[in-house]
């Protein structure tokens, strides 16, 4: 799940608690939808590189970001 696609569609229902614009004008998911996200995906890991969300592998390092 690509997390400009998903910021996107967010920003789209005109909520700004849902998703933001950050100093560096990148369309972020909000802090709460992302704790909220994190929450109930703990099999989720998100690759830096390509910006998305993607479920883990046996071969990934401990941790959320890969």
């Amino acid at each position: 799940m690509y997390q400009e696609a998903v910021a996107s569609h967010l920003f789209q229902l005109n909520e700004e608690t849902l998703a933001y614009f950050d100093k560096s004008s990148n369309l972020c998911l909000g802090k709460d939808v992302l704790k909220i996200f994190n929450q109930l995906t703990s099999e989720a890991v998100y690759e830096r590189t390509g910006k998305f969300w993607r479920i883990r592998l046996e071969t990934d390092q401990p941790g959320r970001q890969q």
